[in-house]
């Protein structure tokens, strides 16, 4: 049997690869990294003076009124509010013990899709208020009418309880006509060539859907949740 011996001796230098390292000028240039889309905060939302007021559309100028299943009354956490949704906009519900009223969730202050989590007490009239979570800005529940600015105001609607299911009805345009309004998509704030648009800034609280989606800036109650697509 043969056997091969194993040469010590080195390669010669035309047999090795050749890695020397190119100049500089010779390199293939790495892309340039593009800096992340800029978050909007605080900081970039329109001032008051460059907002647009928010003018809510009487009742009577809609083509009609249809009483709208909002969900059952359990659904509906007594002494608070809860998000539904009647096509794009957003109602805010509230459940004061017996006595039951309907709102636009968007505050009309900062666009803010907020108004079901505000706060509910008396005010002066005898009547119940809400207060907007965010500047504290209260409205009549049944009027609407802005009490501590009378430069905002918000739309109100009929709601009731009905049958020995106790379903909660509301009384509202169609949808279309209300999105031209009150619709999400509309209101909500968009960065746009670095510029800020009106809209929502709600972020997610006890009590709120934490997989609410922000491209739509729906903020609502966990039951009511359930509720959105009966509307």
């Amino acid at each position: 049997m043969a056997y091969v011996e194993a040469s010590s001796a080195a390669p010669p230098p035309s047999a090795l690869p050749d890695r020397t390292t190119p100049p500089v000028s010779d390199r293939t240039a790495s892309p340039p990294l593009t800096p992340p889309s800029p978050l909007l905060g605080p900081a970039d939302w329109p001032t008051d003076a460059e907002m647009a007021p928010f003018a809510p559309t009487p009742l009577e100028q809609f083509s009609s009124l249809e009483w709208v299943r909002a969900g059952a009354a359990v659904a509906f956490p007594v002494g608070a509010g809860a998000a539904i949704k009647h096509g794009e906009s957003q109602i805010a519900v509230f459940n004061q013990g017996g006595k039951w009223f309907a709102t636009q969730n968007m505050c009309p202050h900062r666009r803010a899709f907020v108004l079901s989590q505000g706060l509910v007490g008396d005010h002066a009239d005898g009547g119940l208020k809400v207060a907007c979570p965010l500047h504290k800005k209260t409205f009549d529940l049944a009027t609407g009418k802005g009490l501590d600015d009378p430069a905002y105001s918000i739309m109100t609607f009929k709601a009731e309880v009905r049958g020995d299911a106790e379903e909660v009805y509301v009384q509202l345009p169609p949808a279309a006509e209300l999105d031209a309004v009150l619709g999400t998509q509309k209101n909500m704030l968009k960065a746009d060539g670095g510029s800020a648009k009106l809209g929502s800034c709600g972020a997610d609280a006890p009590g709120v859907w934490p997989e609410a989606t922000r491209g739509e800036g729906f903020v609502g109650h966990k039951d009511a949740r359930r509720v959105v697509g009966a509307v």
